[in-house]
């Protein structure tokens, strides 16, 4: 690893503690000035914007032809999410929603990871495979601000 390796990598570790700063100020904020739950805006614009640096590295991965690091890109942080993000901060203060929450957000979570499973049985994610999983991130994301809405 060289020099410039090194920097760089503590530079974009840098960059990247002080974007999520912002971005979680910036999602409180929203959020009280909606009068949206926290929940909700870490469900969506949270989730979206932490999800974008994933996405442009899978996309990149894709078109140059290693569809392999897209995939495990997902699975990955998918793990990394659940495992590493859920246990360390269950450690730092206790974890909480509601029954109805955890019943909707659980039961999505459950049934779209038992859809991917399925989808990708046959080894591959095809162009109307991924469009079914956009539209469902997409319908999901307004249906649970819209509940949060009303």
């Amino acid at each position: 690893m060289t020099l410039y390796s090194i920097a760089a990598l503590i530079f974009g570790l840098i960059f990247l503690a002080v974007g999520a700063e912002f971005l979680v100020r910036g999602a409180v904020s929203l959020a009280k000035r909606l009068g949206v739950p926290l929940l909700i805006i870490g469900l969506t614009i949270v989730a979206w914007g932490t999800s974008a640096p994933e996405l442009v590295v899978s996309v990149e991965a894709s078109l140059t032809g290693h569809p392999g690091v897209s995939i495990g890109n997902l699975v990955g942080s998918n793990i990394a999410n659940f495992m590493l993000i859920g246990g360390l901060c269950a450690t730092l203060i206790a974890l909480g929603l509601s029954r109805a929450e955890f019943r909707r957000d659980g039961m999505v979570l459950l049934l779209s990871t038992v859809l991917f499973v399925a989808l990708f049985l046959d080894g591959s994610i095809t162009l109307w495979k991924g469009l079914i999983l956009l539209a469902i991130v997409i319908g999901y994301s307004i249906w649970v601000t819209w509940d949060s809405i009303k």
